[in-house]
């Protein structure tokens, strides 16, 4: 059975993905947290509405939500994406990437990729996307390529 630690660690990343996440995402989280109450003895189950760790979601702009599925879309199936991007000096390019992993620092989703212009893997902050687009074209796993080779050259 789950401790109350356990409970409320679960129910703060529930809501986290609801507020932060796209809207595939925010559904799953809450049917999740719902299925999670109900595995609880009934005693029990008001501990999830009682935790009081929040993930206030008003600060996060809904389409980047859309980008998201979008990426994650392209990641489940291996798809090649195409993307107008501004960088923070406010460069703009459009690149050809192999999405690899998305990740949350505080108010930014950032997409890690394999950039096919620039041969190397690069970040890229979805709320800097202007423009994405899922391609036909899919990728293999190719070795240097991968989430795990870019996770591994970042700890080396």
């Amino acid at each position: 059975m789950f401790t109350f630690d356990e409970v409320e660690a679960l129910a703060a990343g529930a809501r986290m993905v609801e507020s932060w996440g796209g809207p595939v995402l925010a559904a799953a989280a809450r049917t999740a947290l719902l299925k999670i109450e109900q595995a609880l003895p009934p005693d029990r189950r008001a501990e999830v509405e009682a935790t009081k760790l929040f993930a206030p979601g008003f600060h996060i702009d809904k389409r980047t939500g859309q980008l998201l599925e979008t990426v994650r879309q392209a990641i489940a199936e291996s798809r090649k994406l195409l993307l107008a991007y501004m960088d923070k000096d406010g460069t703009a390019s459009e690149r050809t990437v192999r999405p690899a992993g998305l990740s949350f620092w505080g108010p930014n989703w950032t997409m890690t990729a394999w950039c096919e212009t620039r041969e190397d893997f690069r970040n890229f902050r979805l709320d800097r996307v202007s423009r994405l687009k899922i391609l036909d074209q899919r990728f293999e796993a190719e070795r240097g390529k991968t989430l795990e080779d870019f996770l591994r050259r970042m700890q080396g």
